[in-house]
């Protein structure tokens, strides 16, 4: 159960992840219903019951853990069958999800950090200059979506260049609505 459980969560996260490029990509196209909501915690959860579920059918094998608290699954045999179950998970459960989501990871752990610091006591241990990077780095994920989104989607990446050299031209020209208005 626990694996279903684990699975489950981490490939919920990977879908949202993916719901908000979709979002970015197409802003007019996408958008989040109640429908699409379910349909896609339904399929979050069916892909982690297919990845759960082999050592029942003897492909591959669950045994207790080193604790003996929990089940794990058991990575010390070279059967092929386990190996092939373990090489799967490790690409479909691990590397895919983790390395959609990494991102998020590095640019809100700071942040986290800090604030878990902050919330038990450790206020005045904090610096100045670390609370600013942690900031920093959690504001960085709004620019860090959108610039690997452009890589990954072609179109995304035209009609940024598009928009980029007119507001370029623009500048050239001497356009007046590129300039900030005075309030003096």
């Amino acid at each position: 159960m626990q694996c279903v459980f684990g699975f489950a969560s981490l490939n919920t996260a990977v879908r949202l992840s993916v719901d908000r490029y979709l979002i970015i990509v197409l802003p007019f196209k996408s958008r989040m219903s109640h429908r699409r909501a379910l349909l896609m915690i339904a399929v979050a959860w069916c892909w982690s019951l297919i990845w759960s579920s082999p050592p029942f059918y003897d492909f591959g094998r669950y045994i207790p853990d080193g604790l003996q608290t929990s089940c794990s699954f058991y990575y010390l045999t070279r059967n092929v069958n386990n190996c092939i179950h373990i090489a799967g998970m490790l690409i479909f459960e691990l590397l895919i999800p983790v390395g959609t989501i990494f991102i998020l990871f590095i640019v809100w752990g700071p942040y986290s950090v800090l604030a878990f610091l902050s919330l038990n006591g450790y206020r005045s241990s904090l610096t100045s200059l670390s609370v600013e990077v942690a900031m920093l780095f959690s504001k960085f994920h709004s620019v860090c979506n959108p610039a690997v989104y452009a890589f990954m989607n072609a179109r995304f990446r035209i009609r940024l260049v598009k928009i980029m050299s007119c507001q370029i031209q623009l500048w050239r020209a001497g356009c007046s609505c590129l300039i900030p208005p005075s309030y003096t």
